[in-house]
Parts: C-alpha cells; structure tokens; sequence
C-alpha cells in the first residue's frame, strides 16, 4: 500500500496522490556544530555575567541563529504518481506535474544557508510553453533525484509513442 500525500495547505485542495518516493535532506554536520557553539556562548555568558537576563537573552538569540539550519535539513523532494514536489520548508516550494516537464538540465543555482549564498548543484525542468523550474539538488541522492525525472519523461514519450 502507498502512502497519501495530502498537502492542501501549500499545494491547493486537491493535492491528495500516491506517493512513489521521498528524498530528505539530511541534518548538516553543521547543526551539531552550531548546538555546541551555543553551548559554549551560553557557558560564557553565565560564568562571565552571572545574570539570568543575559543568559536568556543569548540562549533565545542562539535558538534563532540555529532555526535556518534546523529548516535547511527538513528540505524534501517528494515524486507521487503524477507530481515533482519540491517543499523547501522556508523558501520557495512548489508542485510540478510530471507531464508537464519537456526537458531536464542540469545546472547550479544559488541558494541560501542560513544567511550565506550558496552556489549548489540544481536541476532545472523546462515545462511546457517553455518556463523553466530551478530547484536546488543538494541531497545526499542527487543521482537518483536526476535519475527518477529522467525515467518519468522517457515513460510519458513511450506512452506517448503508444498512443500516438
């Protein structure tokens, strides 16, 4: 049994499909790294002020400098039956059907993390009446991603051939 994808917040009402697989960005090592340098500031502050006001003050600012990474890291790619979903969590995301993708490139495109622009590995669709998508693909299984939209246009122009 499939599992339902049933997004109608981001993706309008009738968003409910099969989902075939989903691609998850996995947490950065820098987020451990950023959670032991809060750490630290946090330690710092306390032994060097002593007040409870300024440890707050620099726990709640090094909670909000870490939420950027912490997004970052719940970025998915979703393929269902009939839709390419790409949902960035904070950013742009978005829902591409299938058989509107004529063409597939692959490129790079800027992204950012946390606050610094990133150039990343990208992948851009070229749809039908010829706008283009550019979506980050910076996951761990770029290779597949790239691999599964490929295989979903060579399906739709076999279909296509048999039909027409």
């Amino acid at each position: 049994m499939m599992a339902r994808l049933n997004t109608p917040g981001l993706f309008g009402p009738e968003a409910e499909d099969e989902v075939i697989a989903v691609y998850r960005k996995k947490v950065s090592p820098l987020f451990g790294i950023a959670i032991v340098a809060g750490i630290v500031v946090c330690a710092a502050v306390w032994l060097y002020f002593r007040r409870a006001q300024y440890l707050i003050a620099t726990f709640v600012a090094v909670m909000f400098a870490m939420l950027p990474l912490l997004l970052e890291s719940r970025r998915e790619i979703i393929f269902t039956s009939t839709d390419f979903v790409f949902d960035a969590k904070a950013g742009e995301s978005g829902r591409v059907p299938l058989a509107q993708v004529t063409d597939i490139n692959e490129t790079s495109a800027v992204h950012l993390m946390g606050a610094t622009p990133v150039l990343v590995p990208a992948v851009q669709l070229v749809l039908t009446g010829g706008q283009i998508r550019t979506v980050p693909l910076d996951y761990p299984d770029r290779q597949m991603i790239l691999a599964r939209l490929r295989e979903s246009i060579a399906d739709r122009g076999r279909r296509a051939a048999e039909n027409g």
